[in-house]
């Protein structure tokens, strides 16, 4: 529905839970995240999410998976990876999520 994928106010606990289970069920580990808060003319109210997290490259190709089919609208707006050791790659990644 639209009020799940846009809803009223950008109630940031539950984008946060999201994203926690989503990682949690891929099974890697988010690090680190932090929220801003924008209003464009272009693309109306988001949260710019920044987030770091470590697991497979598989992982990552999951979680960007996850994010295409999950409830709130959500936009990449920029990735990095790098390699940590031969199976673990750290990823950097900004996301939109958009609210009325």
């Amino acid at each position: 529905s639209l009020k799940a994928a846009v809803p009223v106010g950008y109630d940031q606990d539950a984008l946060l839970l999201e994203l926690s289970t989503i990682t949690d069920e891929i099974g890697f580990t988010l690090n680190a995240v932090s929220f801003s808060d924008t209003v464009s003319p272009e693309y109306g109210k988001t949260i710019n999410i920044s987030a770091n997290f470590t697991g497979t490259y598989d992982d990552l190709v999951s979680f960007l998976q996850a994010l295409e089919s999950a409830d709130r609208l959500m936009r990449v707006s920029n990735m990095s990876f790098q390699r940590t050791s031969s199976s673990a790659v750290a990823f950097n990644v900004s996301i939109e999520v958009y609210y009325q």
